[in-house]
């Protein structure tokens, strides 16, 4: 399942993408602004085998601006724009046990608890790479829980700047 999209406004979730069991990829691409007034900027949820890939430019929400989920295979979102979350994070991206790598890219994230929060709970590696500013409020801008045996790599580019105001 691929869902393209330009600009998108809902009243719950900009955007939801769920499949429950089954197999198969699931993809977001946004190049425009999303805007959720009550929910997620982007829900994606694979239950199923396959790998998630959500690319997006830039999104304001009032939960996460990026929640996504993967049971089993490669998850990773891409943000150009800036993420921002009213409420929670501004990526929220899990990967449960059947879950390989996570790979997740932002230039610019705030969250009212953390800009970034990842719960990596599968085989290979986490990485986040930032290139522009990552901030939490309520929590540490970059919060992240990596299984036994997992591990994390945080990538600070050139330009990134990481604060909390916790």
């Amino acid at each position: 399942i691929t869902v393209t999209v330009n600009s998108v406004t809902g009243g719950k979730d900009a955007i939801d993408v769920r499949q429950v069991g089954g197999t198969g990829n699931l993809a977001v691409e946004a190049t425009g602004l999303l805007t959720a007034t009550n929910q997620h900027g982007v829900f994606i949820n694979n239950t199923g085998a396959g790998n998630v890939s959500v690319t997006v430019a830039s999104v304001d929400a009032n939960f996460d601006g990026v929640s996504a989920n993967n049971t089993n295979g490669t998850l990773t979102v891409n943000a150009s724009g800036t993420l921002n979350s009213a409420t929670r994070h501004g990526v929220r991206a899990d990967s449960e046990s059947g879950g390989t790598t996570q790979v997740i890219s932002v230039n610019n994230a705030y969250g009212n608890q953390s800009g970034v929060f990842t719960n990596h709970q599968g085989t290979g590696s986490s990485t986040i790479n930032v290139t522009g500013s990552v901030t939490g409020n309520l929590q540490a801008a970059i919060d992240t829980n990596t299984g036994s045996g997992g591990m994390t790599i945080i990538n600070l580019n050139s330009g990134a700047d990481i604060s909390s105001n916790s």
